[in-house]
């Protein structure tokens, strides 16, 4: 079973046209749920969910910064990710700097 995965994720330098039109839809298919996504997560619409069950003002205010809040830590997974040579070791301290 594994096999058959690794096969799927292997690079391939030979694609035919009809492949890459197919990914080039895939990867706009992707962008169009990101972004319809990130809509309904914040802003109007979730204000207006978060009142329609009766929530208070601070509990709104805590949905809006919640999301700004957890972009401090998005560096996060890239600090600890990053194990290699010295070099590499020296340029991660700026990854925890904060991201906003």
């Amino acid at each position: 079973m594994i096999t058959e995965l690794k096969r799927w994720f292997e690079p391939r330098s030979d694609l035919s046209p009809e492949e890459v039109q197919k990914g080039l839809r895939f990867v706009v298919g992707d962008g169009i749920c990101s972004s319809a996504m990130g809509a309904l997560q914040g802003g109007a619409f979730l204000v207006a969910f978060a009142l329609a069950l009766g929530a208070t003002n601070f509990e709104i205010g805590i949905l809006a910064a919640v999301g700004f809040f957890l972009l401090r830590f998005r560096r996060y997974p890239l600090y600890t990710w990053s194990r290699g040579c010295a070099t590499e070791r020296r340029l991660r301290w700026p990854l925890l700097l904060p991201a906003g």
